[in-house]
């Protein structure tokens, strides 16, 4: 775990705890912050305000690690990330932080476009792709052959988050009903280690993939996903960001996936849906 996980989480419980405590001192809150914390975090510490959205930084759940008196008690973090210096890609509510002291940590920057060839096919991290696709091992060997490459996160050298993008441009032939050729960027593979970190990196994921559609000037944007019961506040919060399920695609065994696209061509009410401003 790095330090900065540690001071950002507890910056994010500080400005939580006075949402929800009017009667707060915040000044010997800043004072106590500025005590304990490297001056690099003065200026996220200054950002604390009463009466901030109330929605802020309540994602994470659980109760305050910061009690009346202004004392500071450490957990163990939610989400093992650490944010570096910059700003975090507005994720609307409900499947963000909102606020200006969280708008400025870091996304991207994290980031690592590895080969498939260079990411162990064994490892755990993958175990319940395999056990979704059968032919999963067979489908990354051929992408590794080919020197394909993902967008990745490791911690500690393990990998933590998995995102692999393919741009097409032909008629989809193995989905009911069949769809039209168009230039399309398919979302292969999005997979985010636990859901404790789902919510902040399947942000970052869509804004990446948003940015690429734009890079790249495609019509839509596709991925396909199972509707089992755990997988639904993923589609709902697709469907928020403007995917619909226009078909489906059958596997063998009777398992069916939905297939989930964003008319790139469609301008959304907010502009925030279309592309998450980057500061």
């Amino acid at each position: 775990m790095m330090p900065e996980d540690i001071f950002l989480y507890q910056i994010q419980k500080a400005q939580e705890f006075i949402n929800e405590n009017s009667h707060a001192d915040i000044s010997r809150l800043h004072c106590l912050l500025r005590k304990i914390m490297p001056q690099e975090y003065h200026r996220w510490i200054d950002e604390i305000r009463e009466k901030q959205s109330p929605t802020i930084f309540n994602i994470f759940g659980g109760t305050n690690t910061i009690a009346s008196n202004a004392q500071l008690i450490c957990q163990d973090i939610v989400g093992e990330r650490a944010l570096n210096q910059g700003y975090l890609h507005d994720i609307p509510y409900p499947f963000r932080p909102t606020g200006t002291l969280l708008q400025s940590f870091a996304t991207n920057s994290f980031l690592q476009i590895r080969k498939f060839s260079e990411i162990n096919i064994a490892d755990p991290f993958f175990d319940s792709q395999r056990e979704n696709y059968p032919e999963f091992d067979a489908w990354f060997k051929k992408k590794s052959e080919a020197g394909a490459t993902a967008y990745t996160y490791f911690i500690n050298g393990q990998l933590k988050d998995f995102l692999y993008l393919k741009i097409e441009d032909e008629e989809l032939t193995d989905v009911t009903p069949v769809l039209p050729k168009k230039k399309r960027l398919k979302v292969g593979s999005f997979k985010v280690e636990n859901e404790d970190r789902y919510t902040i990196q399947a942000g970052i994921f869509l804004k990446k993939i948003m940015d690429v559609a734009f890079e790249k000037e495609v019509e839509e944007v596709y991925m396909t996903i199972f509707p089992t019961e755990s997988l639904m506040n993923r589609i709902l919060m697709l469907e928020y960001f403007g995917f619909s399920h226009v078909a489906d695609k059958l596997h063998i065994g009777g398992k069916t996936e939905y297939v989930l696209v964003k008319d790139m061509r469609t301008i959304m009410s907010d502009l925030q849906l279309d592309d998450p401003p980057d500061r």
